[in-house]
């Protein structure tokens, strides 16, 4: 998408502390004019030491505070020493970055802009005062990284209201700096002629079944179903919900029809406006996503979900109709439907 809008004499820009994107041989960073890459999360090899300065006893069981057997996590608390106050925070440093680079591009229209905030992703590190407004009780744990320990250790109730606190504090940190980057946009007076898409990677499990956190055989709505918020200034969608398919694979073409550029090959998505605007239906009968050797297939009634490379190993189906809450496993009542999506 940069490379298409950059040749066709778009301004692109990339902020991002997701380290992902910047290891070798990944080149995210193409097509994009400028780019900032936010540096500290996860394992993010930014620091060495000092190791006296980490200690792991808030933010794991007691008898599991090894700094050697949890070197991310270790790397992690490094990285994060130099913090002062709520503008060192990686959301704050994310948003303050795309806030500068309003400030150093507006005349250089057209622009996109494209902001990747890694936080509310684990792990789940917000001020303390995000966190202790949801759920606050002394000598609880921050599991900043809660499914690294489940399984090991049980969480008692105290421990998964505070760790389901610290996701939502996280979740209001990053929306308040987003609200600060929306507030750059009104002091350039840039809503009339710009179109803000927001949309995610995955979701994120919250004791929903027992666990925190995702896994590629827990791929019911909570973790594979996407924000996707268009604001647009001209379109007659305001306000509006659709019920349609649209997958990540549609949001590029959808960008460059906005900015009115042609990709020279043809995209496997769609244009979504037309379909926001209630003027067409989505071309995707279904919905198929997956990660690592699992994936599943969606349509409007049904979620079949799958080991990939070997379905005996493992083969779930939920009637979606009946049980949207995907409670129930239901293949082996529904053989020729589990045949139907399998093909």
């Amino acid at each position: 998408l940069a490379e298409t809008l950059s040749e066709r004499g778009v301004m692109t820009g990339l902020i991002s502390d997701l380290y992902h994107q910047f290891k070798p041989t990944m080149n995210f960073t193409r097509g994009f004019v400028s780019y900032d890459y936010i540096r500290g999360q996860e394992s993010d090899r930014v620091r060495s030491g000092p190791i006296r300065k980490i200690d792991l006893k808030p933010h794991l069981h007691p008898r599991d505070a090894d700094l050697k057997r949890h070197s991310g996590y270790t790397q992690y608390l490094l990285n994060m020493l130099d913090r002062q106050g709520e503008e060192d925070y990686l959301p704050a440093r994310v948003f303050r970055s795309a806030m500068r680079w309003i400030d150093d591009n507006v005349s250089q229209k057209p622009f996109y802009l494209h902001i990747e905030s890694f936080a509310p992703h684990e792990f789940w590190d917000p001020p303390k005062a995000f966190a202790d407004a949801y759920f606050k009780q002394d000598g609880v744990v921050d599991y900043l990284y809660p499914q690294f320990f489940q399984g090991r250790f049980p969480f008692n109730p105290d421990e998964i209201a505070r760790t389901k606190a610290l996701y939502y504090g996280y979740c209001t940190f990053v929306d308040r700096w987003i609200g600060r980057f929306m507030e750059k946009l009104d002091e350039h007076k840039l809503w009339d002629n710009t179109v803000v898409i927001f949309t995610s990677d995955h979701g994120t499990e919250l004791w929903d079944n027992g666990q925190f956190g995702k896994s590629g055989v827990r791929q019911e709505d909570y973790n594979t179903r996407l924000n996707l918020v268009v604001r647009h200034p001209d379109r007659g969608f305001a306000g509006k919900r659709t019920d349609e398919f649209a997958m990540n694979i549609d949001l590029a073409p959808t960008v460059c029809k906005l900015l009115g550029v042609e990709s020279a090959e043809p995209y496997d998505g769609q244009d979504l406006l037309p379909v926001l605007e209630g003027r067409a239906k989505s071309k995707h009968p279904h919905v198929i996503a997956g990660w690592a050797d699992e994936t599943f297939i969606r349509t409007p009634e049904y979620k079949l979900s799958l080991h990939s490379a070997d379905p005996a190993k493992r083969t779930v189906l939920f009637d979606l109709v009946n049980d949207p809450k995907e409670r129930e496993y239901v293949a082996a009542a529904k053989p020729g439907v589990v045949k139907e999506l399998r093909g």
